[in-house]
């Protein structure tokens, strides 16, 4: 991970909640979001993201979410998560295909989705897009 993502979302007061159970990959995506400028609220499941969304004082500009976690999954998280911030957008993460989670019903056709593993502009570019078009 020599390579640092692409310049740009510092000054324009971007926060986003992080919800990863795993550990290293919430210290590694919290990293790259950090570096882009963005200020992150690192959370390690559905449950205290949704308690960090509500505690929140200010707004929360992009949830980015991994599909399954033990309790309340991405999904789940995101429903209730879009009744705190309306118009938010969510980006979903797994390592599990994207087709293969719809095809379950897990996924709504058309989320925003990014498959683990990633590489940092990977996610720098996604999360832009999604910030800038809201």
């Amino acid at each position: 991970m020599s390579a640092s993502p692409e310049p740009g979302l510092s000054g324009l007061g971007f926060t986003v909640l992080l919800a990863e159970d795993d550990e290293p990959v919430r210290h590694l995506v919290q990293r790259i979001l950090e570096r882009l400028g963005l200020r992150v609220i690192p959370t390690a499941d559905g449950e205290a993201a949704l308690a960090a969304a509500t505690a929140h004082d200010g707004a929360i500009d992009l949830l980015l979410t991994d599909v399954a976690m033990p309790g309340l999954i991405g999904p789940q998280l995101a429903r209730r998560f879009s009744e705190l911030y309306p118009g938010a957008p969510v980006l979903f993460m797994s390592g599990h295909p994207d087709d293969a989670l719809r095809d379950e019903g897990v996924l709504e056709p058309g989320a925003p989705f990014l498959r683990k593993p990633f590489d940092p502009q990977a996610l720098a570019l996604r999360v832009r897009e999604l910030l800038e078009a809201s």
